[in-house]
C-alpha cells in the first residue's frame, strides 16, 4: 500500500536501473570517483520525498579466460561491494570476440563483447 505524505498526498515510487559501464566510464572521463551509496540516496533517498523500491545495477562482466582473470576478479569483488550494500546487481557475462574472415578482431589482441545466449544472473 503506498505511504502518505503529512499532507494526505501519496509518496511517489521510484525504480532506479544503472548501466554500471556507463556510469562508470563517465565519471572516470571527467576524473572523479563515484559514491553510489550517495548516489543512491541523491535518487531516491529519504530526503527525497520518494520511497525506493529497488536500484538495480546492470553489470558485464569480462569473458572467464586466463587472460582477462584479473579483471573479472577486480570486478567480482566490486559487484559483491554492491550486494553487501543493498544494491540489486544483474551480471551477464562476457565472451571473448570471435575472429572475422581469419584475423582477430582488433589486430590480434582478444576484446570482451557480450555472450549471445547466455541469460543474464540476477542476485540480489
Amino acid at each position: 500500500m503506498p505511504k502518505k505524505n503529512s499532507d494526505g498526498s501519496y509518496r511517489s515510487r521510484v525504480l532506479i536501473l544503472v548501466d554500471e559501464s556507463n556510469v562508470g566510464s563517465s565519471v572516470r572521463t571527467v576524473g572523479r570517483g563515484l559514491d553510489w551509496i550517495k548516489l543512491r540516496d541523491f535518487l531516491g533517498g529519504p530526503v527525497t520525498g520518494r520511497d525506493l523500491i529497488e536500484m538495480v545495477v546492470y553489470a558485464g562482466l569480462p569473458p572467464a579466460t586466463p587472460l582477462w582473470q584479473d579483471e573479472r576478479d577486480k570486478k567480482n569483488k566490486f559487484i559483491h561491494w554492491l550486494r553487501s550494500n543493498g544494491f540489486m546487481v544483474v551480471t551477464k557475462d562476457g565472451a571473448p570476440a570471435e575472429e572475422q574472415a581469419g584475423e582477430q578482431i582488433g589486430g590480434g589482441n582478444e576484446r570482451a563483447r557480450p555472450a549471445k545466449h547466455s541469460p543474464p544472473r540476477v542476485e540480489a
